[in-house]
């Protein structure tokens, strides 16, 4: 047993999962402003606007999640929301070729509003889900070992993207983020099917005396 980890299997799981996800993000996120401004060429108060729309969804759709998981349940609620957002991802990186110019910036921004809600909702769910597989013992472990990797992933993602943006290339980051976050959901969803979440409506009744 290495620092109280008793499943390192699982704890592997999880990392793997958190990673490719930090890495298709860093591809995209910190460079966000830069693909509107540059490649969309929206103004700094539509830019402000969007990012703005993005995190009052997304607070909307941490609200939401609570319900969606006593419907549908963790896992469930993890894959179906993440894949959810990945026709969003594709459809902000390719809107140029999509939209007149007039309204490339609304249905970009649209979009991004509509990814970011997805996407996040899941966060909560995975969490919760992360957390009551692993003993008390080893999350903070496996928090640490998340971070590290996810961190390290996120930098060089942000660099590729830079990279390719610098170039003119505004559409392969978008690809490979799509691309990355669809393995990452369907290896959770093959590892972890039918794996039963604490938050899980069945898990709750059980839990009743």
């Amino acid at each position: 047993m290495v620092l109280g980890v008793r499943s390192p299997e699982t704890v592997y799981r999880f990392v793997v999962i958190g990673t490719l996800l930090s890495l298709g993000g860093g591809f995209v996120i910190r460079l966000a402003n830069v693909f509107f401004h540059y490649d969309l060429h929206a103004h700094e108060h539509q830019i402000g606007m969007v990012f703005a729309a993005g995190s009052f969804f997304l607070a909307i759709g941490a609200f939401a999640v609570p319900l969606v998981v006593e419907r549908l349940g963790e896992v469930a609620t993890i894959v179906w929301t993440r894949f959810a957002a990945i026709p969003f991802i594709l459809l902000i990186g390719f809107a140029p070729e999509l939209a007149t110019p007039e309204t490339v910036v609304s249905l970009a921004g649209l979009a991004w509003v509509l990814r970011t809600s997805l996407f996040n909702m899941s966060g909560p769910a995975f969490e919760a889900f992360s957390m009551g597989q692993l003993h008390p013992t080893e999350r903070a472990t496996y928090i640490g070992i998340s971070r590290l990797f996810g961190s390290a992933m996120a930098a060089v993602g942000g660099y590729l993207g830079a990279v390719l943006m610098s170039g003119g290339d505004f559409r392969t980051p978008f690809v490979v983020m799509a691309v990355l976050y669809a393995i990452s959901t369907a290896l959770f969803m093959q590892w972890f099917r039918g794996t039963p979440g604490l938050s899980d409506p069945r898990s709750l009744r059980e839990s009743v005396p």
